[in-house]
């Protein structure tokens, strides 16, 4: 059966799979094929060490950025007019 296909979308991980890539259109920052389904799941085990293993700091930095933002569905907004 196969190819198998897996896309990645968290850099740091991208950046640590040492495959080639295939040219595919489609969702993540990287997509990979594979032909046998073993090599897939070889891969699936070390992607996920690897996302488990990256440093959570710039999500910190995001939440830290985004808590004193509205977190309703109603917009809020300064407006400055010229009268006249």
């Amino acid at each position: 059966m196969g190819p198998w296909f897996l896309a990645l979308d968290q850099a740091g991980v991208v950046a640590e799979v040492f495959l080639s890539k295939a040219e595919l259109i489609g969702t993540g920052l990287a997509r990979y094929a594979f032909d046998r389904l073993g090599d897939l799941y070889t891969t699936i085990g070390r992607v996920h060490q690897l996302a488990i293993s990256s440093p959570d700091a710039p999500l910190k930095e995001f939440e830290h950025r985004t808590a004193s933002l509205p977190n309703t569905t109603e917009a809020e907004r300064l407006v400055v007019q010229r009268i006249g």
